[in-house]
Parts: C-alpha cells; structure tokens; sequence
C-alpha cells in the first residue's frame, strides 16, 4: 500500500479515514480513563498527570474525524455536481449558474481548515499549558525525598496501599497498546490522502511514552530507587507545557509556509517531536539523506547500509544484553596481590569459622570476619588451616595464639593467656600479610 500509486482521493477513502480516526478516539478515551482512575484511587500524582494529558488528546482525534468526515461530504457533493454538469445542455445551463451556489459542503471544508482547525489548535495548546503549569506546581514538591515519602505514609494511614505491579501492568499495557496503533495510523498517513492522521499517531505514541516513563519508574521504585517515581509528577506537566509551545511554533510556522492550490494543509496540532517515535523509519530516511548529500553519492543504496538498517535492531539489542552481562562480573585482590576474577554473588573467600569456632577477638565480629576472609585467601588459606591445627594441638584451653608470617608460611608464637586486649590491635589487622590472630577454643 505505502509503495504503490498513491490512492484516490474519493469519498470510501476519506470515510475509512474517519472511521479510524473514531477508532483512536475511543483508544485515547479508554487509557486516560484508566490512568485517572488508578491515578485517583492510589492517590498517585504521577498517573493524575499523565492521564491529563492522554485525555486532552481526545481533541485531536474527535477534530481528525470531523474533517476526514467533512471530505467525505466534500467528495459526494462533487460527485453530485459532475452528474449535474454532465446532463444535458439545456439543464447544464441551468445548473451552471448556479454551481458555486450548491457546493456548501467545499466551502464549509475550506472553513475548517482556514478557522476551526487553528482555532482548536490554540486551545489545545492553551489547555496543556494551563494544565501543565497547574500540575507542575503541585508535582515539583514531590521531589523531596522526605515529602514524597510521607505522602506515601499519609496515603497508607487511609489505607491505600502503594502498589507497584499494578502501575507497572497499567503503563506497559498502555505502552504497547499505543505504539501499535501510532505505527498502525502512521503506515496508514504515507498516503497523501492520509496525511493529517499523523496528528493522530502522535497523540497515540505520546500516550506510549507517558505509559511507558511510568512502568520504568514504578519498577526502579520497587528496587529501592525512587527518583524517577520522585521526578514523573514535575516531569510530565513540564512535557505537556513543551508540546503546547511546539503547538504554538507550528501554527506560527503555517501562516507563513506556501501553499499549493488545491493541497489539504497540515494541521498545527501535529507534533513532529513525536511524530518521529511514532514512525522512526522517516527519521532513519532523514539521516540518510543527509548522509547522501554530504558524501555526494547514494549511500543509503550500497549494501553496507543496507544490512546495517536491517541489523540495528539485533546489534543494539545484542550490545545491551552484553553491557548488561559485564555488570555480572568482579573483581578482587586477595592477600597475596593476585587479582581474581568471580561473578556477583559467588563465595570464594570464605570466613574461617569452620576450623576455628571461637570468635574474633575486637569491637565488631563482622569487621573481623570479613577480615578474616582476606587473611586466609589465596595461597595462604591452607596453610593458615595447618598452623591453626598445630597451635590447637600444642596449646590446651583458650588461649590466644598469633601467627606470623615467615617467607611464605605462617609460624605459632604463643602469646599470654590473661592478655585480651593485647590480640585487638591484630585482630583489627587481619588483612595484612604480616600477622593474624584469633582466639581458639
């Protein structure tokens, strides 16, 4: 369809138009409402702010169908008028006369897109700037870390439960739902007779990446991480007051572009920010026409490129599975300088509790066990073992015995009984490769 003759501007294409443009409509409908109600029961800024402006798109839609619609009567009238023109000579005369009489349904469409589009276009973008520095200024408080939690707290008091699984199903439904569809509307829009429905995909994919930026904080949150639940309820009014200002841009960038005779205009309301997450394959034909006139030759045609466009998806995919994989691996030094390498969450210093049950002598036994790991790494573990069984043996009752270091082995020096402060200083040290002390029972 996108790479065929470009279709026919007739009253079946027009109405198809509208009739997916009503489709989004009821899209657009049904996820703001799921965002507002979950945004309302959970008392969550975050989802209030997003679904305030995955409603406001509703406009964009409902203005999409009327015009597609009015075509639709444009086109029928036209048909009408030829039948007229085309009887007889006599009637024909009649009928001349009064031609620009009869076509209501053309000047009603040149209307539209000369007063009605504009002006919703400017209240659109009025309503999300409005909208947006309202709730901005109720959102930026929550940033604070202390603030946002007892918030959280206040809510929990009245017995709404901060659950994250339901915000993450909520945004990831919303996600996909929405990218699917802007890339459904946006194939649909590379026909010229389409063309206005790309307002429509952005609305679509913008209710995706507030979904979206929704589901990633809810996830991070629940790891312990809350800074970007804390940044969404200033973030997304800060997003909407951006695309009001691009809404502005563009009508003030209309009144000035030329036009051909007889060319549908493109409504302000259409975002070209997010017009290229909707169809990223326009920006890919953008980057490459940029590589072609900056070469001189058609490097988007050689194959290198070509396999490269067909690729990126896996490479980059593959790239962040392999960066993903490094974060897995370690690095340690043991005592002895060597350098070893383990994947997280492996064991291979282990704490000498085994051999010597009696504790480690010092203010705090997890400081000295993970002391104690470091002491008997490497090659000296074995032998720190073999001097531990022969100090126990030549030494009855808890006595404190010190091992040092000589070449590469441990030597027993029997050390006095009633002195438990003198063995602190050693114990503190555990790490170092000259001495280690433990008390053995």
């Amino acid at each position: 369809m996108t790479h065929g003759k470009p279709m026919k501007a007739d009253y079946q294409s027009f109405k198809r138009a509208a009739a997916t443009s009503l489709l989004g409509l009821g899209l657009q409908l049904a996820m703001g409402l799921v965002l507002l109600i979950y945004g309302v029961v959970r008392h969550d800024q975050a989802a209030q702010n997003g679904a305030c402006y995955v409603l406001l798109g509703i406009a964009v839609w409902l203005i999409l169908a009327v015009v597609f619609d009015q075509h639709r009567r444009e086109r029928i009238e036209a048909l009408e008028a030829d039948a007229l023109a085309q009887a007889g000579a006599r009637e024909s005369s009649v009928f001349g006369q009064q031609a620009d009489e009869m076509r209501v349904a053309a000047k009603r469409l040149a209307w539209m897109h000369k007063v009605l589009v504009p002006v919703v276009s400017l209240m659109l973008a009025a309503a999300l700037f409005g909208l947006g520095w309202w709730r901005f200024g109720i959102g930026k408080a929550l940033f604070d870390n202390d603030i946002y939690r007892k918030t959280i707290a206040d809510a929990a008091e009245k017995g709404v439960v901060h659950d994250h699984g339901w915000l993450i199903a909520i945004g990831l439904g919303l996600a996909f739902t929405g990218f699917v569809f802007a890339r459904y509307v946006s194939g649909m829009a590379k026909q010229p007779v389409w063309a206005n429905l790309k307002a429509g995909a952005a609305q679509a994919v913008g209710a995706a990446v507030v979904g979206l930026a929704l589901a990633v904080g809810s996830f991070v949150e629940s790891l312990g991480q809350n800074v970007i639940a804390r940044a969404l309820p200033a973030a997304i009014p800060i997003f909407m007051m951006v695309m009001s200002g691009e809404i502005v841009l563009n009508f003030l960038l209309g009144v000035y572009r030329p036009r051909t005779p007889g060319e549908i205009p493109r409504p302000a309301l259409d975002s070209r920010i997010l017009g290229f997450i909707a169809a990223p394959d326009r920006l890919a034909e953008s980057i490459g026409g940029a590589l072609n006139y900056q070469f001189g030759f058609d490097v988007t045609g050689s194959w290198f490129y070509q396999l490269l466009s067909k690729s990126v998806t896996a490479l980059v995919l593959m790239g962040l599975v392999v960066i993903w994989g490094l974060t897995c691996v370690t690095s340690r030094v043991s005592a002895s300088g060597s350098e070893k390498t383990s994947a997280k969450g492996s064991s291979c210093l282990r704490a000498p509790t085994s051999s010597c049950p009696g504790r480690w002598s010092g203010s705090s036994d997890s400081m000295l066990r993970q002391s104690a790991r470091s002491c008997w790494a490497g090659r000296h573990r074995r032998q720190g073992w073999s001097a531990i069984r022969r100090a126990r043996s030549r030494f009855s009752g808890p006595t404190i015995t010190a091992f040092r270091r000589s070449s590469s082995r441990f030597v027993p020096r029997p050390t006095p009984r009633r002195a438990p402060t003198a063995g602190v200083p050693g114990a503190t040290s555990l790490w170092s490769p000259r001495r280690c002390r433990c008390i053995s029972s």
